[in-house]
């Protein structure tokens, strides 16, 4: 089982619907992850000013392929219970921090940290949140070989 998931934006979601859906992982460090990844498909129909038709077609076309509802990709449906740490910068312009409010209040193992002034990009290589991420893979190894022992 692999210790932790690891994602950014997008893939923030994409680890979060791998846990829901059953991936077997100790954790989650989830950075800016969008609740509701239908709304950014809809912001880049927006910005290449497509038809409501082939907008439509877009979503369509994305269930098709993949085998499911976009709104079954919200991230507050069917929670699991995997530990998540959440971070979402105040003034993410990308990803609002509301979405991850909403993550870390829809699933009940989370911790939400909101951080200032590193908007969507610079999370990802700021030290305090790289510091962090590392302490709470290591109290998930702690968690795993403390039951390990017991056993």
């Amino acid at each position: 089982m692999p210790l932790l998931l690891v994602g950014h934006s997008m893939g923030a979601a994409a680890c979060a619907l791998a846990l829901r859906d059953g991936v077997a992982a100790r954790g989650a460090v989830l950075l800016a992850p969008p609740v509701d990844p239908a709304v950014y498909v809809d912001r880049f129909n927006r910005f290449f000013r497509l038809r409501a038709s082939v907008a439509a077609g877009v979503h369509r076309r994305l269930e098709t392929r993949y085998g499911v509802r976009m709104r079954d990709l919200r991230l507050t449906e069917r929670a699991a219970s995997t530990p998540l740490l959440v971070f979402h910068d105040r003034r993410d312009i990308r990803v609002s921090i509301r979405d991850g409010l909403a993550v870390a209040r829809s699933w009940p193992a989370a911790e939400l940290v909101v951080t200032r002034g590193l908007g969507h990009h610079k999370i990802l290589r700021a030290p305090s949140v790289i510091r962090r991420s590392v302490r709470f893979a290591r109290s998930l190894l702690r968690e795993t070989l403390v039951r390990r022992c017991a056993v």
